[in-house]
This record gives C-alpha cells, structure tokens and sequence, in this order.
C-alpha cells in the first residue's frame, strides 16, 4: 500500500465517507479483517491516522472501492480515485494541490489578518504605556511636592516646638528667679521684724525701769526716755522695715517728720498703749 501524503487525505475525505458507509452495510464476515478496527469505530469524523489508514485499504481493496462508490455523491477527485479512472492520480495530485494552495492562502491570509491585529494591539498597548508612564510621571512629581511641602511643614513645626521650649525655659528661669528673690525677701522682712520685735521690748522695759524709777523718786535721764524722742526712733524703725520688706524701693523716707507713724486715736506715743500697739504693726 503508498502512504498518502495529508493533504491528499483531505482531498479523498468524501471516500473515506463513502466507505464507512459501505462498512456499516456490510456483514461482518464480508468486512476486509484490515478494516474491522475502523468499522467498529462509533465516533463522528474519523481521525487523521484512521482516515489514512482507510485510504490505504481502499487503495489495495476493489471490491471496497466499489462499495465505496455506492455511497458517493458527487463527482471528483475521490471518485476517479475509487472507479479508478484513466490518469486518476494525476487529476488527484491536481486536486490536492489546488486545495492546498487554498488552503495555504486561506491560512495565509487568516496569518495575516492576525498580524495585522496583532500589530494593532501592540500599538493599542504601546498608546495606553505612554499614557500611563506620563501619568505616573505626572503623579511621581505631585507626590515629590507633596513630600517636600510635608517636610517643610514638619521642620517648621520643629522649629516652633523649639523656640517655645527656649521660651518656656526663659519663663520658668525667671519665675525660679523671682521665686527666690521673694524668697530672700521674706527671709529679710522675718528678720527685720524679729529684730523691731527684740527693739520693741527693750525699749519697753526701759520705759517700765523709767516708770519705776519715777514713781521711787529716783532721777530718770529724759533725753533717753523722752516721750517723743521714744516716739521719733519708733517712727524710723518702723519705716525702716517697711522698705527693706518692700524691696529696696523707695516707699518711704528715714525723716520721721516727713512720714510719721500713725497711733490709734486716744493712744500717746509715750504711753505703754503705744509700744503694745507697735508689737501688733505688720505682725
């Protein structure tokens, strides 16, 4: 038997119709042992081998061939191939490259028609990868701005954060200044008053010894304990404190007869009323 070429398969598919045909018709002790296989075959269009091998056993099989022929509708190169007309080979070979210079030009043209959308895609593709490369360009550069302006923001914040702690370290220097400053005021304005306080007492027990004197009948030294030299030197202790406790400012004036302390009315400067009043003053 000659091996087929394909495209000489395709053009004899009608025979290989037609014999099938012919094999389900037969009985089964008239089917050709070489074709049993392929009648028992259930499927629809047989195979490329099964068809091939067909051919090839319609080839070497007259009486095939001529069951064959009964089931064939049309005329053509599968029929010359089963009547086995004069030149029938050659009309065959004619037939089989005539279909495939079709088919080849059917495939050329469907190659083609797919470049040619192939070539439209990849234009489509390379439009859409421009398009999007200058947007995420456009894009990158909005998010530089965007990250620098935040960084200018961010350092402007730090700087803030910083002259406010300059700041509120200054502030706090000074009221921790202040705050000891009062302090040592204070310190000085207890002290001074101790010290009126101890002035007070003495002077009170000089003026009960003058008291006592007098009323003995002894001598007393009046420029001592004079009523308003007693007066006077109370007035310039008193004011005394006062501007130390004040902080060095000017409230007032040593002169006692510029700022005179004030009695209680009814109250003399030379009585004892007097110096307990002053022991109670700014207490």
């Amino acid at each position: 038997m000659a091996a087929f070429p394909p495209e000489v398969v395709k053009t004899l598919l009608p025979a290989v119709e037609a014999a099938r045909a012919a094999l389900r018709k037969m009985r089964a002790d008239e089917i050709p042992a070489e074709a049993r296989r392929i009648a028992s075959y259930s499927g629809g269009r047989l195979p490329p081998p099964l068809a091939a091998s067909l051919i090839d056993i319609l080839d070497g099989n007259e009486r095939l061939r001529e069951k064959a022929l009964e089931h064939l509708d049309g005329d053509g190169a599968a029929r010359r191939f089963l009547a086995r007309d004069p030149g029938w080979w050659i009309a065959l070979a004619a037939e089989a490259v005539d279909r495939s210079r079709e088919a080849g030009a059917v495939e050329l043209a469907k190659r083609s028609t797919d470049a040619d959308r192939l070539a439209e895609q990849l234009d489509e593709t390379k439009r859409r990868l421009a398009a999007a490369t200058e947007s995420r360009a456009a894009e990158f550069e909005e998010l530089k701005e965007a990250a620098a302006a935040a960084k200018a923001r961010l350092r402007a914040h730090r700087e803030r954060e910083s002259d406010r702690t300059l700041d509120g370290t200054a502030e706090l220097d000074e009221a921790r200044a202040a705050t000891r400053a009062a302090e040592e005021r204070a310190e000085e304005a207890k002290a001074l008053n101790s010290s009126l306080r101890a002035s007070v007492r003495r002077l009170r027990r000089e003026r009960a010894e003058s008291e006592r004197r007098a009323r003995a009948g002894g001598s007393t030294e009046t420029a001592e304990l004079d009523p308003i030299e007693l007066a006077r030197k109370l007035d310039r202790e008193a004011l005394l404190r006062r501007r130390r406790v004040a902080g060095g400012r000017d409230v007032a004036a040593p002169d006692t007869a510029a700022r005179p302390l004030a009695l209680p009315p009814g109250v003399r400067p030379d009585a004892a009323e007097a110096i307990d009043w002053l022991l109670t003053v700014d207490d």
